[in-house]
């Protein structure tokens, strides 16, 4: 008679480095879901472009509160931002008509006194007012 010899040494690292393989990637994917969908604290502040000599642009305050700077067609009212997108929300008046907006605008650079911000395919730079 055949006896089968299992080495449980040897399974028992394979279901380890398994484990540990699988809490990796587990972890990896937790802290990138987090980092994705994380509010962005480096958004706020009063963000304007210089349009024809008048400053115009939004605010992104505490607790998702947004302003329009120099806008009267858009008034934004609350925005939220991850690493890829700034959404701002608001509404938009036109020919005498009020409209839910919501902006996605592309965040393309982000740093301490500009924001390089891509909406519906142009690329605006705004810098940071205060």
């Amino acid at each position: 008679m055949k006896t089968n010899i299992v080495d449980f040494d040897k399974m028992g690292r394979k279901s380890t480095i398994l484990g540990i393989s699988f809490i990796v990637i587990l972890v990896g994917v937790i802290v990138y879901s987090l980092l994705a969908e994380s509010p962005r604290r480096d958004m706020l502040g009063v963000w304007v472009v210089d349009t024809a000599g008048v400053e115009q642009g939004f605010h992104c305050g505490k607790d998702g509160i947004a302003a329009s700077i120099n806008n009267s067609h858009r008034q934004y009212t609350n925005w939220t931002a991850n690493r890829k997108h700034l959404i701002l929300k608001g509404k938009s008046f036109e020919n005498y008509r009020v409209y839910d907006i919501a902006d996605t605008l592309v965040i393309k650079k982000i740093n301490s006194t500009t924001l390089v911000a891509d909406h519906n395919g142009k690329v605006t730079t705004f810098r940071k007012s205060r």
